[in-house]
């Protein structure tokens, strides 16, 4: 055998020459290597380098703005600097530089960072880089960043260790996860947004909402607890994994109750998505996965499990279901003025593990609304029971600050001061609510007036049913006055 053909055997047989520090290690063989056949073995090893290979990484189940803002953030960190330079690509007229496109990207309520796209040259990378935002074909299909390259061999890995910083910098850094904010990723049209629509929530001036003790039991029980006692919560062999429904009348506060959620979360380090349009929930559950521990919020859910089962519907709960793993930790929050109308399949146990009715408040709530709204302006022994007893079962949390509203135009109208500080009395509340209630009557007479007589009729069954009900209730304490007082 030829010496050369003996080269060309071993050179074939080379699985690869690799680095040790500052040795260079040469592949195995079992008889004693010359010095000429070594060294022709480095010049192949460096001609096999020095070829231009494809490169390409996806960085799929991330939002794939998250990923671009920490290609960003590695890039400085690895080189020094984002962008070496653009690249030269082939244009019409020749050769031709297209810098890169620079994105602002907002990453909380006061904070923007840059997402760089398109084409480049990193700095000891020999060719070229690429970074894009696609996704597979298929309109259901999850966008993904995605960096792509031509470059020499002998720059594979160290691209790959690149690669590597990105994930993991994504995984434990994300600019989303334990923030609160609102989520969108498609237009009207249902085609994806150059830019997702996202707003970060302002929660600063939140406040709890005011229930009866029944219902704040409930929250703190299904949906508070787990959030702001996380670590005992697991403890005690709890899944943190939830779907919970709130449901009742408009305007009872189901929706601030997911702004007081998500200030909790905020202070516990949890993640909250809110997602705005029912269409993207199913995009929402998805996105939340890489954002644990997260709840995720959808209002109106009857507009998407309503009727029959859909093709749509059945997604939905498809992605419920495979989020049910033993250690999810996404808590699904969803809301509804229709709880009739949501079918069946959604309801069951292990999709909805609470169902909590937040009813219009009765005359305890109402007072404790009252006095809330009021402040230092109604005196805490002053009897209050008679606007109470007007409002309950009527009115929303919002009605009510109208009633306080008007008792303070009442007030200043009868100069009711002292030491020159407002002061609501009994008389102006009860004006307010009067006024109020007879607001709320004509609404429902004018409601009832479009109701067909089958309608009226299941109305009025539904209310003697009621006040049957009510008739073999105990009377329930009133505090309304300051003290303990009974409703009649």
């Amino acid at each position: 055998m030829s010496e050369d053909m003996e080269v060309k055997r071993t050179i074939n047989s080379v699985v690869g020459v690799e680095h040790f520090g500052t040795k260079i290690v040469l592949p195995a063989d079992p008889r004693k290597m010359e010095k000429r056949e070594a060294a022709k073995i480095l010049v192949k090893a460096a001609d096999q380098e020095e070829q231009f290979v494809d490169f390409s990484r996806k960085f799929e189940g991330y939002e794939p703005h998250d990923v671009g803002v920490h290609f960003s953030r590695v890039c400085k960190q690895f080189f020094g600097l984002v962008v070496s330079q653009t690249a030269v690509v082939e244009g019409m007229f020749g050769p031709m530089r297209v810098p890169p496109e620079v994105i602002s990207f907002k990453t909380d309520v006061n904070e923007t960072e840059t997402i760089i796209l398109g084409q480049f040259v990193l700095p000891g990378i020999n060719g070229t880089v690429n970074t894009q935002i696609t996704q597979e074909r298929g309109e259901k299909k999850p966008r993904y960043f995605q960096l792509t390259a031509e470059i020499m061999q002998k720059d594979r890995d160290l691209l790959d260790d690149f690669c590597n910083l990105i994930e993991a910098s994504v995984k434990h850094n994300s600019v989303f996860k334990g923030k609160q904010f609102d989520y969108r990723a498609r237009d009207d049209d249902g085609d994806f947004l150059k830019i997702p629509q996202i707003t970060f929530l302002n929660l600063e001036k939140v406040i709890m909402p005011i229930f009866d003790d029944d219902v704040q039991e409930k929250l703190e029980v299904s949906i508070y607890t787990p959030i702001q006692k996380t670590a005992q919560w697991l403890d005690a062999g709890l899944p943190l994994k939830r779907g919970c429904l709130l449901y009742g009348p408009f305007g009872t506060g189901k929706t601030l109750t997911a702004y007081t959620v998500a200030k909790m979360c905020r202070e516990n380090n949890w993640t909250f998505i809110m997602c705005s349009h029912p269409e993207e929930f199913g995009e929402t559950l998805r996105l939340a996965r890489n954002y644990q521990p997260c709840v995720v919020f959808q209002e109106d859910i009857d507009r998407l499990t309503s009727g029959g089962r859909t093709v749509q519907m059945d997604e939905i709960l498809n992605i419920i279901d495979g989020i049910e793993s033993k250690d999810s930790q996404i808590m699904v929050i969803v809301t509804t003025n229709a709880y009739d109308d949501i079918n069946k399949a959604m309801l069951r146990a292990g999709r909805l593990d609470a169902r909590i009715n937040i009813p219009l408040p009765n005359a305890v709530t109402v007072g404790r609304l009252l006095r809330s709204y009021g402040g230092n302006m109604i005196n805490p022994n002053e009897d209050i029971s008679e606007a109470c007893k007007i409002l309950a079962n009527l009115v929303t949390a919002s009605e009510v600050a109208e009633v306080v509203t008007l008792a303070k135009g009442a007030a200043i109208r009868n100069d009711t001061y002292i030491d020159g500080k407002i002061v609501l009395t009994a008389k102006s509340l009860t004006y307010g609510a009067t006024i109020v209630r007879e607001q709320c009557d004509r609404n429902t007479e004018e409601k009832e007036s479009t109701l067909s007589n089958q309608e009226k009729a299941a109305h009025v069954l539904a209310a003697a049913l009621e006040k049957h009900i009510d008739s073999t209730k105990q009377t329930q304490p009133d505090f309304s006055n300051g003290h303990a007082a009974v409703i009649s």
